[in-house]
């Protein structure tokens, strides 16, 4: 076998995400705790709220690039069409360690 591949770690990664919906208006981030109960998950997303990690942003026109980037998701038959016809996006980006 070869050399060792080594791989440093970043102190802190970025990820987005796009949330597609067809609600005609959307819940503010302060009812996330109703939305989705009080477990581990919901505590760490309401941390993440009230920090600077995560930033939620609707997208209310599209760009040419993100028109073009909705179709290079990977999505099963069908669905594509869902996500980009549907009435609202939102863009969600979470600021954070690895691990986290």
């Amino acid at each position: 076998m070869g050399g060792r591949f080594e791989l440093e770690v970043p102190e802190s990664v970025t990820t987005r995400f796009l949330v597609a919906t067809q609600a005609r208006t959307l819940p503010g981030p302060g009812r996330l705790p109703e939305a989705i109960g009080d477990g581990a998950l919901a505590r760490e997303a309401a941390a993440m709220l009230a920090s600077a990690r995560l930033v939620v942003e609707p997208v209310t026109r599209p760009s040419g690039d993100l028109k073009t980037r909705f179709h290079r998701l990977a999505a099963p038959p069908g669905r594509l069409g869902t996500v980009v016809g549907a009435r609202r996006h939102i863009a969600v980006t979470a600021a954070g360690p690895p691990a986290g």
